[in-house]
């Protein structure tokens, strides 16, 4: 057997166990949804019971812009009291109803700094190889720009929540965290270097002011902190 056949196979045994379960649990989910909607595409978003009626919901690129803004663009507010950063939602002044489910918005961006790592994309993409320009656009592009774009743009009807990021978020930040890696590996040398090592510390360092000031400003508004403070304040009379 040759390399190029023993590749093959191994390639041909990943996909197998690979996509089997999509097509077994897709195939029951495409069943389902016949049976339900009468249409194998549709996964009953149009039928939920929530805020909205679907049915009966139109486009409006104005609240598209809303969810992309404050999801990665919202720059945070700073103040001199605690916990110093504070988030900064904002309806871009756009009329009509727009649910929203808790306002604390600090863009992605700023929340996770390795995310500017898009910036960096010309120089990582030109110490790359032709071979792995065509593997990087394959798997990064869909994977990391694209698929969290979707995202954003599509839960517009659902209004805006925080907890949304978590569909799309990491998807983000990995792809700018590969461009780094390029960046480091194959670009940066020396001093390069030493000043990428320093700007990982300081995303670490921001990330938990950032997101621990948008955490604590959440549970303010939801009362759960009060809730904890009076529980551990009840701990230490009984042990006092």
């Amino acid at each position: 057997m040759t390399a190029k056949q023993a590749m093959g196979r191994a390639t041909g045994k990943y996909l197998l166990a690979a996509l089997t379960p999509f097509v077994l649990i897709g195939g029951i989910q495409v069943i389902y949804n016949v049976a339900r909607f009468g249409n194998p595409l549709d996964f009953g978003i149009q039928y939920s019971l929530t805020i909205n009626d679907f049915t009966r919901s139109q486009y409006h690129t104005d609240f598209v812009m809303i969810g992309l803004f404050n999801f990665l663009f919202a720059f945070p507010r700073i103040q001199p009291e605690f916990p110093y950063v504070v988030s900064n939602f904002s309806t871009l002044s756009t009329n009509g109803y727009y649910y929203i489910a808790n306002r604390n918005a600090i863009g992605l961006l700023w929340r996770s700094l390795p995310s500017l790592g898009y910036l960096g994309v010309v120089p990582a993409w030109k110490a790359l190889t032709k071979k792995e320009r065509i593997q990087a656009l394959c798997l990064l592009v869909p994977t990391c720009i694209i698929a969290p774009l979707v995202i954003i743009f599509s839960i517009w009807e659902s209004g805006y929540g925080v907890r949304y990021c978590c569909d799309f978020a990491w998807q983000f930040i990995l792809g700018g965290a590969a461009v780094l890696y390029l960046l480091y590996t194959r670009v940066a040398e020396g001093q390069g270097k030493t000043i990428l090592r320093g700007a990982f510390t300081l995303a670490l360092v921001l990330g938990v002011v950032v997101g621990g000031g948008m955490l604590y400003e959440y549970l303010s508004k939801t009362g759960e902190l009060a809730g904890h403070y009076l529980r551990l304040a009840k701990v230490f009379d009984f042990w006092m």
